[in-house]
């Protein structure tokens, strides 16, 4: 499980917070919605947020990390309303997530009127690789290959000589502008 939180820097704590309309992408069009614009979630990918409004901040668990079809990186983004106080939490039951003909909802299904102040989009980008992918591998490669390859040192020794000339030359200078 993967945590997603929506948190506000320098939070005023006498605001509430609601995320709403949060969905991921990828650059090829394909989108997955995680949270209804009226605040509901899809209950086979996300946990409810449980909200910490004297500290800015919501959090949610992705229950299973998915990768894009078309793509390895993936984009979040959510819309985060801030309402005077506590934001009032959406009716969400199954038959209301289910109704998506507009003609078939009815006064209580309908998206409800915000009380929020002030609202937010927030986005973020993952890069996921897939574990059989040569991003992956390579990677790995890095990770457990010589942390210092012998090139680089090699580098570090010639910057290493060249920093000393410039000192030795730099003290001859000054000592000889003080002598005049």
């Amino acid at each position: 499980s993967y945590n997603l939180r929506a948190q506000v820097m320098n939070h005023d704590s006498s605001l509430g917070l609601l995320v709403r309309s949060c969905f991921v992408f990828d650059l090829a069009g394909t989108t997955v919605k995680l949270v209804d614009d009226r605040g509901c979630r899809n209950e086979k990918l996300i946990s409810a947020f449980t909200y910490d409004d004297s500290a800015g901040r919501a959090d949610a668990t992705i229950y299973s990390f998915f990768r894009m079809p078309q793509s390895n990186r993936t984009f979040f983004q959510c819309d985060v309303e801030l309402c005077q106080r506590t934001c009032q939490q959406p009716a969400c039951d199954a038959r209301t997530q289910e109704t998506s003909d507009p003609e078939q909802q009815t006064a209580d299904t309908a998206p409800q009127q915000s009380q929020a102040i002030d609202s937010v989009t927030s986005s973020t980008s993952v890069f996921v690789a897939d574990a059989a992918s040569s991003g992956a591998v390579g990677v790995a490669t890095c990770s457990a290959g010589s942390a210092n390859p012998t090139w680089l040192k090699f580098l570090t020794i010639a910057f290493g000589v060249l920093f000393a000339i410039m000192l030795l030359i730099n003290v001859f200078l000054c000592s000889a502008m003080t002598c005049s």
